[in-house]
């Protein structure tokens, strides 16, 4: 899934550098160590990005802005991903009354 707003150029080299990171298996044994690397690489890309050379903490708006961009991640993957399978499912099995 791709995310429809950036230009193809751009996605494209965003892919260059997410490939890796996206595909990594090694040593990963069971479905939570997947979900914990997600975790800790999407961590480790944003808390770096806020960080300053000298350690300190960037601008308030900076920090706010990462928590916003996050948030933003969550519920596309709701709308795209997790709305559309419970609506399937209410489908198959019925809605609750």
């Amino acid at each position: 899934m791709q995310m429809p707003y950036l230009s193809k150029e751009f996605r494209d080299e965003c892919d260059e550098y997410c490939e890796e990171s996206i595909w990594y298996t090694g040593g990963l044994r069971e479905d939570q160590d997947w979900a914990g690397c997600i975790n800790y690489l999407n961590y480790r890309m944003l808390f770096n990005r806020m960080k300053r050379e000298d350690g300190k903490w960037k601008r308030y708006w900076k920090l706010a802005l990462w928590v916003g961009t996050m948030m933003c991640c969550v519920l596309e993957v709701y709308r795209r991903v997790i709305g559309p399978y419970e609506d399937e499912a209410i489908k198959k099995n019925g809605d609750v009354e």
